[in-house]
């Protein structure tokens, strides 16, 4: 899900000269990574923004400017002084519903500027759409199952870019994902890797060309 964003644009050098000022050191430099993807939940019925940055060194400030420039997001270090950084950032958005979501991060440009330890400026663009496909249907959910002899399969569909699946069990710190290719409609879990005798949950997510998430979430639990 993450891809590489070029630097297009006059309007993000104008806004590099004013957070920044005299102290930050040449021309901005991209970001090794900058994502920013919508994902819903069906189950729950809610969604949330998720951004990942990761700068070339680390960064002691990093800007989000939202597509009418308005500033979203302003992080800064404590203090006046860090010489370590944040080398990635990742930042999840609230889930109050929907709608709201969709309000607060509304499809467009979004640009994003950091400073590094060294003061050399980072900056990029990155493109949000709330676009989604739907998540697909899937087993094994709601059911007991051979701990030894799990496959979960769902149903292809048309369109989706790649697909995921979670199986995760907190309170043992159990917790697989894996994603795979879009003619990929099923996947054998390792034997072994389940507990007898334990419920897990599960989710098997569509993933747009994008980058955006579609997941529907259920329980399963392995027999003794």
């Amino acid at each position: 899900m993450i891809r590489r964003f070029a630097l297009s644009t006059l309007f993000l050098f104008a806004l590099l000269a004013a957070p920044f000022g005299a102290a930050a050191q040449g021309p901005p430099v991209e970001f090794e990574e900058l994502t920013m993807i919508f994902e819903l939940n069906e189950t729950d019925g809610d969604a949330e923004v998720v951004m990942f940055a990761q700068a070339p060194e680390g960064m002691t400030q990093l800007t989000v400017f939202g597509p009418k420039g308005a500033k979203r997001i302003d992080l800064r270090a404590r203090g006046g002084r860090d010489d370590v950084g944040q080398a990635e950032v990742l930042l999840e958005s609230a889930e109050p519903s929907v709608g709201a979501v969709k309000k607060a991060f509304p499809e467009g440009e979004y640009t994003f500027m950091a400073r590094t330890v060294t003061g050399q400026r980072v900056a990029g663009v990155v493109t949000l759409s709330h676009a989604l496909l739907p998540a697909p249907s899937f087993s094994p959910r709601d059911e007991e199952v051979d701990p030894d002899h799990v496959v979960v399969s769902w149903s292809p569909v048309p369109g989706a870019a790649a697909y995921q699946v979670e199986i995760e069990q907190d309170e043992i710190g159990a917790n697989l994902t894996v994603t795979v290719g879009p003619d990929v409609s099923s996947l054998e879990i390792p034997p072994g890797f389940l507990e007898p005798g334990t419920e897990y949950e599960i989710g098997v997510a569509t993933i747009t060309p994008g980058g955006n998430v579609a997941v529907a979430e259920s329980s399963f639990t392995t027999t003794d």
